[in-house]
């Protein structure tokens, strides 16, 4: 037999909680202010520099055996699966050894649906 008690406080906590869109924004700005807080903290900033300090360099032409793979056609290709053609493009962060910030804003190809 299932507790009353634990299918009451469910239902009231189901209740109590507020719309699906509020409570998204409100989550994303939550996350968004703990990592500006967390990039702002000198030690993780500190530690986050040595891990890319530390890394190998990565050659650019990476992904060279994934394309040779993969059927395409001269046009360009979504940057994140290389499978369906760009419709736009998307601006991302990469790090960067040679800016202030750290980071650099890149465009890539996009297929808007991955």
């Amino acid at each position: 037999m299932p507790d009353e008690r634990t299918e009451e406080s469910a239902s009231a906590a189901i209740c109590d909680h507020q719309p699906a869109g509020a409570e998204l924004l409100q989550r994303r700005k939550s996350n968004r202010e703990h990592m500006r807080r967390r990039r702002a903290d000198p030690t993780h900033r500190a530690r986050e520099l040595e891990k890319r300090k530390s890394r190998p360099a990565v050659p650019s032409g990476g992904d060279a055996a994934l394309s040779s793979n993969v059927a395409q056609s001269m046009r360009r290709v979504c940057a994140i699966c290389h499978l369906r053609a760009a419709v736009e493009e998307i601006t991302r962060l990469e790090p960067s050894n040679f800016t202030r910030g750290g980071f650099v804003q890149v465009r890539l190809p996009y297929c808007g649906r991955c």
